[in-house]
């Protein structure tokens, strides 16, 4: 391929990313305005200012333009592992991470749209299969991340259950903040990361587990 075909190439991959940005922020708007349930393809392409031949140029179908808003979002909590690549306080990064998480989605259009993206999952196998998939690449990321922290004694279902809490504790947050908009987020993203250093923390967990112990054979 030559330099000029090359360059070709890149101004229509780049015209595509910026089409594909333009539909997901109409999909975003209309979803929050009345719920994806409610969110009609021709609505979409006119929050977009395009017509629904262009959407489908794009994305198959609104299940499609669900999942690649899931992605978006999920994308954009990915970027806050890339610092714990090489971190040297790895519990202290993660504990960091959650709390820059909470502070994302509490109170956001991000947890508007997780909530919809959730209720159009229970309704829609298609959306559920494709917002699983998306899921479960960050669900791995964070594992894996967990798994660096793993102490000798733990099972695998003790580091699956700690990363599941953490993302609970994220999208709990972000529901309750819904609910609650009076809540101090601030305060919540603290105390987040303060629990996910407990449940991590080797001296803690330790002490966590003797007391366990300690009730079962008492």
């Amino acid at each position: 391929m030559n330099e000029q075909n090359s360059e070709a190439v890149i101004r229509r991959q780049s015209l595509a990313d910026s089409r594909r940005a333009q539909i997901l922020e109409a999909a975003e708007a209309c979803a929050l305005r009345a719920g994806f349930h409610g969110a009609s393809m021709a609505e979409i392409a006119k929050q977009a200012g395009l017509s629904v031949g262009q959407i489908y140029r794009y994305f198959e179908n609104k299940a499609a333009i669900i999942a690649g808003l899931a992605k978006r979002d999920r994308d954009e909590f990915s970027g806050l592992f890339d610092a714990l690549e090489h971190s040297d306080d790895l519990l202290g990064g993660l504990s960091n991470l959650i709390i820059d998480a909470v502070r994302a989605f509490a109170g956001s259009k991000h947890a508007v749209l997780m909530v919809e993206t959730v209720a159009e999952t229970a309704r829609n196998e298609e959306v559920a299969r494709m917002v699983r998939l998306t899921d479960a690449e960050e669900r791995q990321r964070l594992l894996d991340t967990v798994a660096r922290l793993r102490r000798p004694d733990w099972s695998d279902d003790d580091v699956l259950l700690r990363t599941e809490m953490m993302a609970i504790i994220i999208e709990g947050i972000a529901v309750r903040a819904i609910l609650h908009p009076e809540l101090d987020k601030e305060k919540l993203a603290q105390l987040a990361g303060c629990l996910v250093r407990h449940a991590l923390d080797s001296e803690s967990v330790a002490a966590l587990r003797t007391r366990q112990e300690a009730a079962v054979s008492g």
